[in-house]
């Protein structure tokens, strides 16, 4: 979604934000609908995009289900089963260290959905402030991972409202 945004944003530099963010929540895509909505009305660079997301998601980050630890086996479920091959990435993004998931690859060679399971039974065992839905969602909408629709997908699971 982010590439599409840039390459329509290059072809139209003077078109409105508007219709782009109200597209996007007929699609089913609240949250990026809020970022997108954000970005045209204070009027930032289209670059500011990033730094958009960082925003909504603070001015939503009051909503209690953001705060919630996670249940393992839903995250299995909601995460893990959706984008396997993302496992360290993940884990990187939620601060899981590079030793921890070396041992994780070799204990669970070939194996994704162990991989991930472990990945979440290590963060939560590191008793780390950001165990949290909200944190899900971040690590899901890093550069890194870039699963803008799993993120929406979460959110919506979640019940939250942007």
């Amino acid at each position: 979604i982010r590439q599409v945004l840039f390459m329509w944003r290059q072809s139209n530099p003077a078109a409105s934000w508007e219709p782009i963010a109200e597209a996007l929540k007929q699609c089913g895509f609240p949250l990026l609908s809020a970022i997108v909505t954000k970005q045209y009305t204070s009027h930032q660079s289209f670059h500011g995009l990033e730094y958009a997301y960082y925003d909504v998601l603070a001015s939503i980050s009051k909503s209690p289900l953001l705060h919630k630890e996670p249940d393992i086996p839903m995250l299995n479920n909601l995460v893990g089963a959706m984008i396997p091959t993302k496992w360290e990435m993940f884990g990187q993004q939620v601060g899981v260290d590079q030793e921890c998931l070396d041992c994780i690859r070799a204990d669970y060679k070939n194996d994704s959905k162990q991989q991930f399971n472990h990945v979440f039974i290590e963060w939560k065992r590191r008793k780390s402030s950001n165990f949290t839905w909200g944190a899900v969602i971040n690590a899901l909408y890093s550069n890194v991972i870039n699963e803008y629709s799993l993120a929406e997908t979460i959110f919506r699971t979640l019940g939250a409202e942007v």
